[in-house]
């Protein structure tokens, strides 16, 4: 019952960003080749979950923001797409 065709479709993927000019950085990342259709989200409400819950950001443990990337498609090189979010977050 967890099987999928491919990482993404199924369930939000959770990128950690700082706070400091989070727009920006969400914008950036959703400009990354490897992550070409996906829809970025800002989580509001509990850092917890990927439900909406609140008003507020979501916060971290280490006072960082949450950014789920919703895919429709199976991501096509999920390793490329890591190294492209660690180099820009």
């Amino acid at each position: 019952s967890k099987l999928t065709d491919g990482l993404g479709p199924g369930f939000p993927v959770p990128v950690e960003i700082t706070p400091f000019c989070h727009e920006h950085t969400l914008r950036t990342v959703a400009a990354l080749p490897s992550c070409e259709g996906c829809k970025p989200v800002l989580r509001m409400g509990s850092s917890s979950n990927n439900q909406v819950d609140g008003d507020e950001i979501a916060v971290t443990d280490n006072g960082n923001y949450i950014v789920d990337l919703h895919f429709e498609e199976p991501i096509k090189d999920a390793v490329k797409m890591a190294e492209e979010i660690k180099a820009t977050v």
